[in-house]
């Protein structure tokens, strides 16, 4: 609850005061994590001024995390001006008493109110951790120093029911709850949770049965442990001076054997520690109690008397230098960050120094991380261009960098460096124009394998199990801004080889991770020294190495890489032959053949490049994504190709640019799945490490096999509907069609073959990435190789157009090949799809036709009315009076017109004989100038079109005629024509003049 209190000494108000002063608080029940807001109101003058102290410390708001806010409000209308202190998220830390101090005119008056916190309850279970004989008795207890606490007991995570004689739990007001289990029969967790209105904190215990062989009672370091069972944790208080839980594992040797493991104080903090940690976090929130050097020399001091500390005792050290890291780099200037670092190294230095210090190797690789962060700020704020300190476990040196520039360094740079640095290094740096804050840090540690597994195992991406060991000093090197570097190490061999052990350099990113045995490479090993060149920040160091099998590694190991390069490397060079040979054209179905065979190049080269370089275990990411990116690419061309037929086929509306389209579309909704799996692994928590590329399980595995599923489902409607409609269309047309037809299915089952074995090839290149067993590495090769001779037996060898073997057959194109040839503009599909034809070459060779010149004239209509057609015979007028009623040769867009002439003469049995002649215009009396040039006579001429000719295909074209005026009205023309027919016939000799008046 708030209270006034009396200020601190700080704050001293004046004997004489004209200006009252009140101070109020927005909540007086303040819970953790609630929001709280203290006002201080005063009448004075535009001067006045006000200041906020806690426990009679100055606050300011710029030194915190952003949790404490201050703001001065205007004048009200009773002359009042209001000071207004805020927090944000209330902690425990933030409890104390308040004094708001107003000032003006040299008179000044403060007023104080105590601040309360609730924080969450403090309890306390005991046991901890238990082990018991089946049919024991045991009494468990909850228990809190904070008054109204509720308490509630759950078995394995579940509300149960009070037993009487089984399990039974009372309270024990106002101090906690205590819980009787009567005859354990089986192991159990038990579960005390304890409930403010603040918050709720829970405490279980696990109860084991003993069995045969379990770890009996010890005592060390003060704390007595318990028997524990096989494969348990035993929980016991900290020791004397520290507060936490210390821990200690009960290994199982064999069946029947136990025996204790080294206890962990990891999560012991000692009451000194706490104290040191209580003034960081008053300061962290802007108290200004004390200052940080001040709280890291403490620390120091402190953590330099404690030898030898408990082990892992270090640990809870490094996450206090983890919270000072993040509040110096949010608030603190150059100079401050300059002050503070000698005092922060000087405790890294102690942690190294302690072989107790971690316990877990994960801690050692964040206190890796941790000194490089602070190498790299304490670089870019560093008054000079080169820094360097040294202590007794490790050397830093930091370089600031221009831009634009080229330059190598080396280490050492100056003669005070401690005895143990023996390791020489030698940078290139190349810096970019326009880059600002350049800085280069490298960090040498003495020994920090200490805190490692003297031998070390880790699994390769074959599968394979590799033993190593540490055997130099270990160099950290940090770049910050736009950098290239170039390292050559020498490091020296702490220690004689082992037998049949190999040496060689490595690199990580931090300590405990996998190492990476490509990005170095070793060029001379002279004595107990090795040469390494390296291109990469990160972590080196020189390990020897030795597979777990006690049988050196066979030859067929390496085997898989030759094979999978043979195969990937045979398809490279079939599909670039392939690509050269079928050229460039602007035909959209070229341009998905050269789509498919260029993505197949590329990704038949990353493949190559991998087999010999040999894959990292976590690529990099845009290498991933470029070569999903790639097999989409070389999915969709075939389905390209589909979509492109069936727009030729399908009645659809045509436009000009409808197959550029289906193009762009099939080519660029590939990069949809490749957006969506980068998008997936960006944002994904945890990433499997088992595989360099699509790992079987992740986003990006999932998303990659959704996608190709649903290509495949609609390739296979597609073809399959294509098929069925295309057979239609073949049953229907004439022989040319057909034959354009069979060109398309061929193209159809070519496509359907690639977009199969590329299908086949892109499983296989998974399962191949994620196990490279031998199985599955001969069976990615061998598709590859089948990949490549498929790619170029079906576009080039079984090609549907002689253009792509030109190389090959040294052919031209003939007249025929240009009608029928499927790429062609002059397609036969425009005749039954009813569609303008789309021109995609525009470098075709024009048609040459190659049938006689034959004149073609127009026929007068006052020619056309003087003549008449005879059929079948003359006895019946009135049928020959219908007959001339009608014009059969003047209805609009006639192709008659323009025409072969025909001569009608009737002969004496009565039937019509009609006489094909070419209409040429031999009668002298004609003016016209239509006639155009006939080498031989006319006599010679209509006798050999005579023999063109036959009665059949003459009536054929008579028929045509009738059926048009039979289907449609007679326009005006042919109406008038036909009463100028009338009026003006004659006898039926009229209708033997020399050329006859219908056009076949």
């Amino acid at each position: 609850m708030p209270s006034e209190k009396p200020s601190g000494s700080v704050c001293v108000s004046s004997s004489i005061s004209w200006y009252p002063l009140a101070i109020h608080v927005s909540n007086h029940d303040v819970l953790e994590d609630e929001q709280v807001i203290l006002s201080c109101v005063a009448l004075g003058s535009e001067q006045i001024e006000f200041n906020w102290y806690k426990d009679g410390y100055t606050i300011d708001i710029s030194k915190g995390f952003g949790v404490l806010w201050m703001e001065t409000l205007p004048r009200n209308s009773r002359g009042e001006y209001t000071s207004v202190l805020g927090i944000e998220s209330a902690k425990v830390v933030d409890e104390g008493v308040y004094t708001c101090q107003a000032a003006d005119w040299g008179i000044q008056e403060c007023k104080s109110i105590y601040l309360e916190v609730q924080g969450p309850p403090i309890v306390h279970l005991s046991p901890m951790s238990i082990s018991v004989n089946k049919g024991d008795n045991i009494a468990l207890t909850c228990v809190s120093p904070n008054q109204r606490v509720s308490y509630t007991w759950t078995r394995d995570k579940s509300l149960f029911a009070l037993t009487p004689g089984i399990e039974v739990w009372e309270d024990l007001k106002p101090w906690g709850s205590i819980l009787r289990i009567t005859n354990i029969q089986k192991s159990l967790t038990y579960t005390c949770h304890s409930q403010t209105r603040s918050a709720t904190r829970e405490h279980s215990i696990r109860i084991n049965l003993l069995t045969p062989g379990y770890c009996p009672e010890s005592e060390q370091r003060g704390i007595i442990w318990k028997p524990t069972a096989p494969g348990a944790i035993a929980i016991e208080d900290c020791p004397p001076r520290y507060v936490g839980q210390a821990t200690r594992y009960c290994m199982t040797l064999r069946p029947g054997e136990a025996n204790w493991e080294e206890p962990d104080f990891s999560n012991c903090v000692a009451n000194s520690l706490n104290q040191i940690l209580a003034d960081f976090q008053a300061i962290s929130r802007g108290y200004m109690k004390v200052s940080l050097w001040s709280v890291l020399s403490q620390l120091f001091w402190w953590f330099s008397g404690q030898v030898p500390c408990y082990r892992g005792e270090g640990e809870p050290v490094l996450s206090f230098l983890q919270q000072v890291i993040a509040f110096v780099n949010l608030t603190f200037t150059s100079e401050e960050i300059t002050n503070v670092t000698k005092v922060f190294y000087a405790n890294v230095d102690l942690l190294l120094s302690q072989s107790n210090s971690f316990i877990h190797t994960k801690k050692v690789g964040e206190l890796q991380a941790l000194v490089d962060q602070w190498s790299l700020m304490w670089g870019e704020h560093m008054n000079s261009t080169s820094g360097h300190l040294f202590y007794n476990e490790l050397v830093i040196d930091a370089v600031k960098l221009p831009s634009d520039m080229q330059y190598r360094y080396y280490l050492p740079m100056l003669p005070n460096y401690p005895r143990w640095y023996s390791a020489n290094i030698a940078i290139d740096v190349v810096t970019k124009a326009g880059s600002q804050m350049n800085t280069i840090t490298i960090v040498n540690y003495q020994n920090i394998s200490k805190f490692l597994p003297q031998i070390s195992s880790q699994i390769l991406r074959d599968g394979t199990e590799l033993l190593y060991e540490m055997q130099s000093n270990v160099v950290s090197i940090s770049t910050h801004g736009d950098i290239q570097i170039r390292l050559e190490l020498t490091l020296p061999v702490t220690s004689h080889l082992r037998t049949s052990w190999n040496l060689t350099c490595a690199r990580t990113d931090l300590v405990g991770m996998d190492w990476d045995f490509t990005s170095c490479r070793m060029v001379l090993r002279a004595g107990n020294s090795s040469r390494c060149l390296c291109h990469r920040p990160g972590l080196y160091t020189t390990l020897v190495t030795k597979h777990s099998s006690d049988e050196p590694p066979s030859s067929s190991r390496y085997l898989p890489s030759s094979v999978v390069a043979l195969g990937c490397g045979s398809c490279l060079i079939l599909s670039g032959l392939t690509l050269l040979l079928i050229g460039i054209r602007k035909n959209l179905l070229h341009l998905l053949k050269e789509q498919f065979c260029l993505s197949i190049c590329m990704l038949m080269a990353i493949f190559v490049y991998l087999s010999c370089m040999g894959p990292l275990l976590v690529m990099n990411q845009w290498l991933v994504i470029l070569l999903e990116f790639l097999f989409f690419i070389s999915i969709s061309s075939h389905l390209g190709m589909l979509l492109i037929i069936f727009t030729e086929v399908a009645f659809i509306p045509h436009f000009k640019s409808t197959k550029q389209m289906v193009f762009g579309l099939t080519t660029g909704a590939t990069v949809l799945p490749c957006l969506i799996s980068w998008l997936a692994d960006s944002f994904s928590p945890t990433r499997p490490m088992n595989c360099w590329w699509l790992p079987i399980g992740s986003t990006s595995f999932y998303t990659a096999a959704v996608s190709a599923f649903l290509i495949i489902c609609l390739f296979l409607v597609l073809f399959v509907s294509l098929c069925r409609r295309l057979r239609y269309l073949r049953a229907i047309n004439s022989s040319k069609v057909k034959q354009v037809i069979n060109l398309r299915l061929g193209l159809m089952k070519r496509a359907l073959v690639l977009f199969i074995t590329i299908v086949s090839v892109a499983i296989s290149s998974v399962l191949y990435s994620n196990s490279p067993n031998a199985v599955n590495i001969y069976v990615f090769s061998s598709l590859s190789a089948l990949m490549g001779f498929q790619t170029f037996f079906c576009y080039i060898i079984s090609n549907e157009s002689s253009h792509s073997t030109k190389f090959i057959k040294q052919l031209k194109f003939s007249s025929k090949d240009k009608e029928i040839i499927s790429e062609s503009d002059y397609n036969l599909f425009n005749f039954f799809t009813k569609q303008e034809p789309e021109v995609e070459s525009e470098s075709a060779p024009p048609i040459v036709k190659t049938e006689p010149d034959i004149a073609l004239l127009e026929i007068p209509e006052k020619r056309l009315t003087k003549s008449k057609i005879d059929l079948f015979t003359n006895d019946s007028p009135h049928y020959e009076e219908k007959i001339n009623d009608v014009e059969l040769e003047i209805y609009p867009t006639s192709p008659k017109k323009f025409f072969k002439g025909i001569s009608v003469n009737p002969t004496t049995s009565g039937i019509a004989v009609l006489d094909v002649v070419p209409q040429v215009k031999c009668v002298s009396d004609q003016r016209e100038s239509l006639v155009t040039k006939v080498d031989p006579p006319c006599d010679q001429v209509l006798d050999d079109d005579l023999s063109e000719v036959s009665p059949s295909e003459v009536l054929n074209r008579i028929s045509h005629d009738l059926d048009y005026l039979l289907d449609g009205s007679q326009s005006p023309q042919l109406n008038d024509s036909s009463e100028r027919h009338k009026s003006g016939s004659g006898s039926p000799s009229s209708g033997s003049s020399g050329i006859g008046k219908t056009a076949l």
